[in-house]
């Protein structure tokens, strides 16, 4: 299985990496990649009253 992480608005490369070992030790056998795109946050995805991001826009994003 290859599974391909996108990040989203993060720049650490030490946080995904940590992400990609541990989806790697979960899902054995598997190849783990970390995109070199990186998916800005649209700003209509935050709902200020609930102080969260809608999930719904953010994967309509990656969908696209």
């Amino acid at each position: 299985m290859r599974i391909l992480i996108l990040p989203i608005d993060l720049r650490d490369r030490r946080i995904l990496n940590e992400i990609a070992d541990g989806l790697s030790k979960v899902f054995s056998g598997s190849l783990c990649l970390i995109s070199k795109s990186i998916l800005p946050i649209p700003r209509k995805a935050y709902n200020a009253s609930r102080r969260q991001y809608l999930s719904t826009i953010i994967l309509n994003c990656v969908k696209d």
